[in-house]
């Protein structure tokens, strides 16, 4: 039993380690993309890509590995739970909340977009802007 618990433990803590690789080259990647976009070549973007599929591969690699126990046998407990709303993560997902389900919204700057697309749209064929939008 020992021995198999030691697997265990070495397993999950090459997953912990994989995993937090990926986290940072991630979060080195949106960085990138929400901070330096002006100064980003392509190329660049291609190599944070490829470090991505890279990482993402050795960590499917790790899990199917023969030596790692498997992991769908074990019971994972969460360490926090909340039920508070996180409203960053809200904003991002462009979702509210109504009671008990959740509703897509529409990103303000694309229904715009969409509006004059169908506008046009309406212009060129002769007709009217309520006959392409389904309701």
């Amino acid at each position: 039993m020992q021995r198999e618990e030691k697997q265990l433990e070495l397993s999950i803590d090459a997953l912990i380690n994989q995993v937090a690789d990926l986290k940072n080259s991630l979060a080195s990647f949106i960085y990138k993309l929400e901070n330096e976009y002006e100064r980003l070549t392509w190329p660049s973007v291609l190599d944070s890509f490829a470090l991505l599929s890279g990482q993402l591969n050795t960590l499917n690699k790790v899990l199917k590995n023969e030596k790692t126990p498997l992991l769908r046998n074990q019971v994972l407990i969460p360490l926090i739970l909340t039920p508070d709303r996180d409203d960053e993560i809200l904003q991002i997902l462009l979702h509210k909340w109504d009671g008990r389900i959740r509703i897509q919204k529409t990103h303000p700057p694309m229904k715009e977009k969409g509006i004059q697309y169908w506008s046009v749209m309406s212009l060129k064929s002769g007709t009217e802007l309520k006959d392409f939008v389904i309701q």
